[in-house]
């Protein structure tokens, strides 16, 4: 490899130990002059796309499981839930029948059919 090369390199390490950027961000641009992209802030950022995802994924599993064991009997199931310890309780809410799983388990009711017993 080039001498210069390393010695480049060499300085571009030491710029990066002295000044708070992030090491090998450092670029030459096509006039020469070497850039360094500065360090970010820490934040802590919200998966979005992941918690909407989660939440499509338990309105439909809701939707599913409403078309496949009936109005009636998932009725029944939550009310069994809501009678239990505080883990049972809370799941129960959370599959509580919205009127979107219901539309969705409809919705399926028209397109597959029902259910196999």
């Amino acid at each position: 490899m080039d001498s210069n090369y390393q010695r480049f390199q060499e300085r571009l390490g030491r710029m990066n130990a002295s000044a708070d950027v992030v090491p090998g961000s450092s670029y030459v641009q096509a006039d020469g002059l070497v850039v360094q992209k500065p360090r970010r802030k820490f934040r802590i950022g919200i998966p979005w796309r992941s918690l909407m995802l989660i939440a499509i994924c338990g309105v439909m599993l809701k939707g599913f499981l409403i078309w496949h064991m009936g109005d009636a009997a998932y009725a029944e199931r939550l009310r069994v839930l809501q009678e239990g310890d505080t883990g049972a309780q809370i799941a129960s809410r959370l599959l509580s029948m919205d009127p979107v799983s219901a539309g969705l388990a409809g919705q399926m009711t028209a397109i597959i059919g029902p259910p196999p017993q």
